[in-house]
C-alpha cells in the first residue's frame, strides 16, 4: 500500500508542470525540489545572494516503446505518397523508433533492432499516427512531413550535413522538437504556426540540465563532440509564442519572433555565430528564469543584449561571449551570475539595479570601455567608492553617473583604477 501511494505521489509531481494539458500527453519533468542545493564547485555566485537555485527542468523526449514486429513493412512500395517522405540513397541504414505501430515503405528490417535498410531509389516513407517519433537518418537529403500526423507530440531528427531541406507542415500539434545535424543555411524553418510547441532544441542536448558550471565540456558533452550532428544551422527560424524552452547547442541561425515569447522560461544559447542573433532581448519573456549565452572560440559578436523586465531571472551565465553593447534594467537581487573567462563587454549600461549586482556585472566584464550607471537609486557615494576599490585597475574606462554622485571621493576612487568619471 505504501509503495502504491509513493508511486501515485511521483506521478502527480511529474504532471504538475502541465496541469492544463491533456491527460494523454507525454510526461513532463517534475517540479524542482524546493530544497536549495549547495553551490556548484567551479562557479562564483554573486556575493550576498541566495544559494544556487534548483535549475529549470527540461523534459526528456518520451521513450518510444513500439517494437519492430508491430510495424507493417513494405520494402517494394514507393514512399512518394507517404505521410513522412525522406530522401536518401538506396542501401542506407536508418533508425526508426516510435510509441505506436507504423507502416514503413521503401525499406526493410535489418538484423539490428529499430534499424532499417532503404530499398527504394527515392528513399523511404512512414505512415501512422504516433505520439513520439525518433529518427536517425544520417544520409538523408530531404525530410517532408507535409501530410497530417495529428497525434505527433514529440519528434526527434538526428542527421548529418547532407540534410538540406526540412518541412514539418503536417506536425501542427508538436510539443517537443529536437533537430540535430541539419546544415540548411539557405532554408527558413517556420515554426510560428506550431502553437503547441513548448520545447525547441537545435543541436544535441542533454535530457536534463544541471546547475551551471564553468566547465561546459562536462555538463554539455555534446558541445565539444566532433560528431557532425552536434552542428545544426538554418538561415532563420521563426518561433511560436507557445515556446517555453529554447536550446541552441552548437547551432546557428537568425531567430524570428524572439521578442514575442510570453511563456519562455529558459534559453540556452551556445552558438559559433552569435552575430546572426543581432539584437537579443527576449522582450516579451517576463517569466524568463534562466539565460545562458556562450559561443565557441573565434565566433562573431552579438550586437546587443538587453535584459529588462525579468523579475524572475534566477541564473545569468555568460561564457566566452563578445557583446558589443549590454543594457540591463532592473536586475533582481537574487539573480545569480557566474564569473567566467573571455566575456568581452566593451559597453554596458545598468539601471535600477542593486549595487551588489552592478559590482558583479563590472567584475565579469573584460575589455570594458564605457559604463553608464545612471538611474540607480541604490548607488550612494559610499557604495560607489567600495565598487571602485573592488575592481581591477583598467585604464581608459569612461564612467557615467549623475552629477550629485560624482563627488570628489568617488572621482578619486575611480581615478586610482584608471577610470574617468563623466557627469
Amino acid at each position: 500500500m505504501k509503495r502504491t501511494l509513493a508511486l501515485a505521489t511521483i506521478v502527480a509531481l511529474s504532471l504538475s508542470l502541465g496541469s492544463c494539458r491533456k491527460k494523454n500527453n507525454e510526461p513532463i519533468a517534475p517540479k524542482p525540489n524546493p530544497e536549495k542545493p549547495a553551490p556548484t564547485p567551479g562557479t562564483n555566485p554573486t556575493p550576498g545572494t541566495n544559494p544556487t537555485p534548483t535549475p529549470t527542468p527540461i523534459p526528456a523526449p518520451p521513450t518510444p516503446v513500439n517494437g519492430d514486429n508491430n510495424n507493417t513493412i513494405k520494402p517494394d512500395e514507393s514512399p512518394v505518397n507517404a505521410t513522412v517522405s525522406i530522401k536518401l540513397t538506396k542501401g542506407a541504414r536508418v533508425t526508426i523508433k516510435s510509441d505506436k505501430p507504423l507502416t514503413i515503405t521503401g525499406a526493410k528490417l535489418t538484423e539490428t533492432q529499430h534499424t532499417y535498410e532503404v530499398t527504394n531509389e527515392s528513399g523511404f516513407g512512414i505512415d501512422g499516427d504516433p505520439e513520439t517519433l525518433d529518427l536517425s537518418i544520417a544520409q538523408a537529403t530531404e525530410f517532408a512531413l507535409d501530410k497530417e500526423m495529428p497525434s505527433l507530440k514529440s519528434l526527434k531528427i538526428t542527421t548529418e550535413e547532407s540534410l538540406k531541406k526540412l518541412s514539418l507542415q503536417g506536425a501542427k500539434n508538436l510539443e517537443q522538437l529536437d533537430i540535430a545535424g541539419a546544415i540548411a543555411d539557405e532554408q527558413t524553418l517556420d515554426l510560428s504556426k506550431h502553437s503547441k510547441l513548448r520545447l525547441l532544441a537545435l543541436g544535441n542536448r542533454p535530457d536534463m540540465i544541471g546547475k551551471f558550471t564553468t566547465n561546459l565540456g562536462k555538463e554539455y558533452p555534446s558541445i565539444n563532440s566532433s560528431n557532425p550532428s552536434t552542428s545544426t544551422s538554418f538561415k532563420e527560424v521563426s518561433l511560436p509564442t507557445s515556446l517555453e524552452v529554447l536550446f541552441l547547442a552548437k547551432a546557428y541561425c537568425a531567430l524570428v519572433g524572439a521578442d514575442n515569447l510570453p511563456n519562455l522560461r529558459a534559453a540556452y544559447i551556445y552558438t559559433p555565430k552569435a552575430e546572426l542573433l543581432g539584437d537579443l532581448s527576449f522582450a516579451g519573456s517576463t517569466n524568463l528564469d534562466r539565460l545562458m549565452l556562450a559561443y565557441t572560440s573565434g565566433g562573431g559578436a552579438l550586437n546587443s543584449l538587453t535584459i529588462k523586465n525579468k523579475p524572475h531571472l534566477r541564473d545569468l551565465f555568460l561564457y566566452q561571449m563578445t557583446i558589443k553593447h549590454t543594457s540591463i534594467d532592473g536586475l533582481p537581487t537574487n539573480t545569480l551570475m557566474y564569473k567566467t573567462t573571455n566575456y568581452h563587454l566593451p559597453s554596458i549600461e545598468v539601471h535600477n539595479t542593486p549595487a551588489v549586482k552592478i559590482l558583479s556585472l563590472l567584475q565579469i566584464a573584460t575589455n570594458l570601455e564605457s559604463a553608464d550607471l545612471t538611474n540607480n537609486p541604490d548607488l550612494t557615494e559610499e557604495k560607489l567608492v567600495k565598487i571602485a576599490e573592488k575592481l581591477t585597475a583598467v585604464k581608459g574606462v569612461n564612467l557615467k553617473i549623475e552629477a550629485d554622485k560624482a563627488t570628489d571621493a568617488v572621482k578619486d576612487a575611480f581615478q586610482k583604477i584608471g577610470w574617468t568619471v563623466n557627469k
